[in-house]
């Protein structure tokens, strides 16, 4: 069986513009890549039409099954679609936010695809179209998407208690996509790692519509994910975050080794695979955690164990905090006994 470390080396060989296209281009003549395991991969970290994209630009598509082939650039031109339709409605939400004169920066993938980062438009997988608005603005914001045919998703009950970096999603029938309109960027422990008010205050103005600078781009592709999505808990990489950061690096002249420290596990593991990252000082510290992590990804039973325990770990902490708040906090109480009665 194909090991975790083979398939992240693989995808790594298609997805970088610095690493040697020769290994590549060898593995897939000597058929050495599991072609169903790395489409699990690459869909697992959103990054598969990402892949067709990489190998048309470096012209081995002809090199792959034929039934691969044929499904990614069906894939491909279904997301290409889509991202054109979703392009539309940023700059018609643009549109609406500058009329009402509200302080406002796209993020993610939503920024990315309209500053033209990508070759090509299907190259990203979008999910929802994110938004960063000053939170003393936000009543209005939502208001004006309401008026445009947009309506809140019914709000779960830790939404009503728990700090939310964003406001339920706003969902428009007629549209592709849900709006998440974020107040904070990072959970409330980070929060100044990246302050809104810095990110709002630094803002670009590209054709009338306003993104974040680059480096707070870059900050919030490495730290979304490293803290939002707990990447630093489970120590572990994601490969579209991987990617958006190496396109903003590779696009800018960032030196990665001048921003590493936003989140250093971030270059050292992702050094392992990619020569973009090579650059990044490590000292005997890193070295050891760098070989742990490759050591896990090598043997895939001791990296589900790892996994397993420190989720086991992480659902503790959330019953523990819970249970906290039910004790403390009546109308919380109140409403989880009426929702069980329910149930």
């Amino acid at each position: 069986m194909t090991s975790l470390h083979q398939t992240y080396s693989t995808l790594a060989n298609i997805l970088s513009d610095k690493n040697n296209i020769d290994e590549l281009l060898n593995d897939i003549k000597k058929d050495q890549i599991d072609w169903v395991n790395l489409v699990k991969v690459s869909s697992e970290h959103l990054v598969l039409t990402t892949v067709f994209c990489k190998l048309e630009e470096k012209e081995l598509l002809q090199l792959i099954p034929k039934d691969l082939k044929d499904y990614l650039q069906e894939l491909t031109a279904i997301n290409r679609n889509r991202n054109q339709d979703l392009l539309n409605e940023i700059k018609n939400i643009a549109l609406l936010f500058n009329e009402k004169n509200i302080d406002y920066v796209f993020l993610k993938g939503a920024a990315l695809l309209t500053l033209g980062y990508y070759n090509d438009l299907g190259e990203r997988m979008v999910g929802d179209i994110d938004v960063l608005i000053e939170e003393s603005q936000i009543p209005i914001a939502k208001i004006a998407l309401e008026h445009n045919g947009y309506k809140s998703v019914k709000p779960r009950l830790s939404d009503k208690y728990l700090e939310k970096r964003h406001i339920p999603r706003l969902v428009n029938k007629e549209k592709l996509a849900a709006v998440e309109i974020h107040s904070q960027l990072l959970k409330k422990k980070h929060a100044t790692k990246l302050k809104p008010s810095t990110v709002l205050t630094n803002s670009q103005n590209v054709g009338g519509i306003l993104f974040p600078n680059d480096i707070d781009l870059l900050k919030h592709a490495i730290l979304g994910f490293q803290i939002n999505d707990l990447g630093n808990y489970f120590n572990s990489i994601h490969f579209k975050h991987i990617y958006d950061s190496l396109i903003l690096i590779n696009r800018n002249g960032i030196s990665a080794l001048a921003i590493s420290s936003i989140n250093k596990k971030h270059f050292i593991y992702g050094s392992i695979y990619f020569d973009d990252f090579s650059m990044t000082k490590s000292n005997l510290k890193d070295k050891v955690c760098k070989n742990l992590f490759r050591f896990r990804m090598k043997h895939q039973l001791i990296n589900k164990i790892w996994n397993y325990f420190l989720r086991k770990i992480w659902y503790l902490m959330t019953i523990v905090n819970r249970t906290q708040l039910f004790i403390m906090n009546s109308d919380y109480r109140k409403d989880v006994l009426l929702l069980l009665k329910k149930v």
